[in-house]
Formats: C-alpha cells, structure tokens, sequence
C-alpha cells in the first residue's frame, strides 16, 4: 500500500516538472517515510527504502506514470520546487484528492509532504505522508533502477 501510494503521489509531479531532467543527483538513494492516517493517529508508520535512479529509470517511471486514467493533476514551481494538487478517480467509486509540496534543499537532500483524503461509499480516510530522500553514492551496488530495496 505504501510502495503504490507513494508512486502514485510522485506520479502527480510527472507532467511538466519531470518532462526535464531530474533537479538531483543520480545514484543511490535513501528515502524514508512517515505516513499517519489523520491528525489523529498516534502510531505513524515508517517505511525506509534505497533506491537506484538513473536518467532513463526517471523518465521512464514518470512516462508510464503520467498515463494513469482517470486522474488529473496539477503542478507549479515553487522557489525551492514545486506545489501538486491531483484528483483520482476509479469505476468502483473511489475518489482522491492529494495535496502537496517538492522540496529540493539540494542536489543530494529532497522531502516531500501530502495531505491526501480517499472517499468510497460516504466514507473519507486522511492519508499524511511526510518523506525525506538523502544520497547516498553514485554507484548503486547490487540495487537495481526500479527495483527498490525495502527495509
């Protein structure tokens, strides 16, 4: 559930910030994420992955990513990234509406927050997720582009 809730969260940012090359370095990442379910969840999970991105694995998981039916997004430059909004919806009736900020500190240290709220059947569920990406090498070792390592 993380894994697709973060690719779909980063696949609102795909269409025009990511047409370009990626505003980071290349290699190794370490990326870890704090997701709670409301202001009120007093138990946030934490999920921590490394990551090998290449030039081609970037424009190749946004290229497939900004083609999710029934979706549409919007996205804005920001002084030290970008703003999202998205809205999702599906043929079993759930609907999802995400908000939220790219921050790029530098090459090597990136966060990003969302605010999501998923409405079915009258009921909504908040989803917060708060996500911190460091650098770790530009050689990737035995890690994969696209296939993360989940901790």
């Amino acid at each position: 559930m993380h894994k697709t809730f973060l690719l779909l969260t980063l696949a609102i940012l795909a269409p025009a910030a990511f047409a370009q090359s990626a505003p980071f370095k290349m290699g190794l990442w370490e990326n870890k994420m704090t997701t709670t379910n409301g202001p009120a969840d007093k138990d946030p999970s934490l999920l921590t992955s490394r990551s090998c991105v290449t030039p081609e694995s970037w424009q190749r998981m946004f290229n497939q990513m900004a083609q999710k039916p029934g979706c549409t997004s919007d996205m804005s430059r920001t002084s030290n990234g970008f703003a999202f909004t998205a809205t999702c919806s599906s043929a079993r009736g759930l609907i999802m509406k995400s908000k939220g900020t790219l921050t790029i500190q530098n090459p090597e240290h990136v966060l990003m927050d969302s605010h999501t709220v998923m409405s079915i059947g009258g009921k909504d569920r908040q989803i917060d997720i708060h996500a911190e990406g460091r650098f770790i090498s530009s050689s990737c070792g035995e890690i994969k582009p696209g296939d993360p390592e989940v901790e």
